[in-house]
């Protein structure tokens, strides 16, 4: 369903931000758009998310900056034992991000803590991109109907 919903959506910049109890883990993984700086192990939810990233070709943009752990893990376990980066920002343009990390002492009443990221958006950028030509048109031709057409002509 979120999927559908990201191929529908016609805009340039995408992202989506969210808590999906994923752990990614440590591993980088071009096919799944997951760099290696990570933190923990993958669970099933972080095999879901990694799924979505290649279905929706989006990026992991947690991973793709590196950080210090206490600047990484965005929720704790009620006895602050464990903590886990379990809430993510997913882009469509990776070249975009500035900065991803957590605001460490921010009291909101909750046991998650803020992501912070910082985006530069680019009107050239996003021009250039979306208004470029097609590239070299390879133009090829059918001999049989080529021959026709010019027998046609004589």
């Amino acid at each position: 369903m979120l999927e559908d919903v990201i191929h529908n959506e016609k805009s340039f910049y995408k992202f989506v931000v969210g808590d999906f109890n994923a752990q990614l883990g440590k591993v980088e993984d071009d096919k799944y758009r997951i760099k290696r700086f990570g933190l923990g192990d993958r669970n099933e939810n972080g095999n879901r998310l990694a799924g979505l990233l290649s279905a929706a070709r989006l990026f992991h943009d947690n991973s793709v900056l590196m950080k210090k752990n206490p600047r990484r893990w965005t929720w704790e376990l009620p006895n602050g034992t464990t903590h886990t980066e379990i809430d993510h920002i997913l882009t469509n343009r990776r070249w975009c991000l500035l900065d991803v990390s957590v605001v460490p002492s921010f009291c909101c009443g909750s046991d998650h803590r803020l992501l912070c990221v910082k985006i530069r958006f680019s009107c050239t950028i996003e021009k250039n991109v979306c208004h470029r030509g097609g590239g070299k048109r390879v133009v090829v031709y059918d001999g049989a109907v080529l021959e026709k057409a010019l027998s046609k002509l004589d």
